[in-house]
C-alpha cells in the first residue's frame, strides 16, 4: 500500500525514521505519519471559540445566542412601547447571530476533517519501508508517495501455468467428475533461493481467466502464511505444486527427455538394441525424475548418459545402471520458477 497526501500538509513527523529496523512492523492503527494542518486558519479560530463555548456552557449541547433580548422586545411592541423599527432591529440581530452561529460550526466541521488528513494510520498489520520526506518538508497530493506499506502475513506468490499443464489438469477434473471421484486438488509448496525449504504450505486462491499469448502461459496466485516474516516482496522462489493424494507413477531420469517441436521425447533400446525415437506425455517433476503419463511402459530401456553418440537406428550394447531415487518424503510435483509479488489488501 502507499502511503500518499490528501490535502497540502507540513510534514513534521515520521515513525518509520524513528524506528530501527527490526522494530519497523507497524500494526493496523498504528500512526503511520503525522502532520501539521496549515490550510484554514480561520477554520482553526472556529475550533478554539468552539473550545471556549464548551467550558462556558458545559450543560448545554449546542450554543446558540440567548433570545432573552428579543424576548423583551416582543413583549414591549405588544405593549405599545417599542416602535416597529426598534422590533425589527432586534429581530435582526437574532437572525444574524444564529447565522454566525452556524457558520462557525460548518467552520469547526470542515477544521476536524482538516484534522483528520493529518494523521494516517496503517489499515492492515505490516511493514513500512523508507520515507521519501525529511521533516519540515511540504507535501501535498502532487508530492507522491510518502512511504510504503506492504502486508507480509499472510504473502501472495504469483506464478505462472504452462497452457498445456492447465489443459492436462482440466481434463482430469472432467475424468474425475465423470467417474464420481474427488476432484485432484494440489498444495503448492516453495524452495527458496538458497535451496532450502519454506516450512508452511500454501492455498491455491487464483487462477486468471485468459492466456497469455505472449508466454503460452496462465497467471496462478498461492497465498502462504508468513508468521516469521522471512518472504518478503519481490523475493525469488520456486513453486512446487505437490497433488494431495499418492499414487503409481511410471518415473524417467529427468537427463533422458529432449524436447523438439514435436515436444518431450526420450531414446529408447528396443528388444534389438537399435535406438529409436520415442515422443512421451511428462507430467509432475519429482526430484531429478519426471513422471511419463504417456509414451512408454514399464520396463522398457531409456538412454540418459551418452546421449549424443546415440542416434536412432544404430545398434548400441546398452549398460544397465539404476535410476536415481525420488524422496521418500515427496509426491509427484511440478516445479515452476517465480518471483513473490507485492503484497495488497485483497
Amino acid at each position: 500500500m502507499w502511503v500518499r497526501p490528501r490535502r497540502s500538509i507540513r510534514w513534521i513527523s515520521a515513525p518509520a525514521w524513528k524506528r530501527p529496523w527490526s522494530n519497523a512492523c507497524s500494526r493496523k492503527g498504528t500512526m503511520c505519519a503525522k502532520a501539521h494542518c496549515c490550510s484554514n486558519s480561520s477554520a482553526n479560530r472556529s475550533k478554539r471559540r468552539s473550545r471556549r463555548r464548551k467550558r462556558r456552557w458545559p450543560k448545554r449541547t449546542r450554543w446558540s445566542p440567548a433570545p432573552s433580548g428579543t424576548t423583551r422586545a416582543y413583549t414591549l411592541a405588544g405593549q405599545g412601547n417599542l416602535s416597529q423599527q426598534a422590533l425589527d432591529r432586534a429581530l435582526s440581530d437574532q437572525l444574524q447571530a444564529e447565522a454566525t452561529l452556524r457558520k462557525n460550526e460548518a467552520e469547526l466541521r470542515q477544521a476536524q476533517i482538516d484534522l483528520g488528513y493529518t494523521r494516517i494510520t496503517a489499515p492492515f498489520d505490516g511493514r513500512i519501508g523508507r520515507s521519501t520526506y525529511s521533516p519540515g518538508q511540504w507535501v501535498g497530493p502532487d508530492s507522491g508517495v510518502l512511504a510504503t506499506l506492504v502486508k507480509l502475513d499472510p504473502i501472495y506468490v504469483v506464478f505462472n501455468v504452462s497452457e498445456r499443464s492447465c489443459l492436462t489438469y482440466r481434463q482430469r477434473v472432467e475424468q474425475a467428475m465423470r467417474e464420481g471421484q474427488p476432484k485432484p486438488e494440489y498444495i503448492p509448496r516453495l524452495k527458496l533461493s538458497n535451496g532450502t525449504d519454506y516450512e508452511h504450505t500454501g492455498r491455491l486462491t487464483f487462477v486468471d481467466n485468459q492466456v497469455d499469448p505472449g508466454t503460452g502461459t496462465i497467471a496462478v496466485r498461492a497465498e502462504f502464511p508468513n508468521p516469521e516474516k522471512l518472504l518478503v516482496p519481490g523475493l525469488f522462489v520456486t513453486v512446487l505444486l505437490e497433488p494431495t493424494e499418492s499414487k503409481s507413477a511410471l518415473l524417467i531420469p529427468q537427463a533422458a527427455v529432449q524436447e523438439d517441436q514435436g515436444g518431450h521425447f526420450v531414446l529408447v533400446v528396443g528388444a534389438d538394441k537399435t535406438v529409436e525415437i520415442r515422443h512421451i506425455e511428462t507430467g509432475a517433476r519429482i526430484g531429478v525424475q519426471w513422471e511419463v503419463i504417456s509414451g512408454l511402459n514399464e520396463g522398457e530401456q531409456v538412454i540418459y548418459e551418452g546421449i549424443q553418440k546415440a542416434r536412432p537406428g544404430a545398434v548400441v550394447a546398452p549398460v544397465a545402471r539404476p535410476s536415481p531415487r525420488p524422496p521418500a518424503d515427496r509426491r509427484p510435483c511440478s516445479a515452476l520458477s517465480s518471483s513473490i509479488a507485492r503484497s495488497s489488501p485483497s
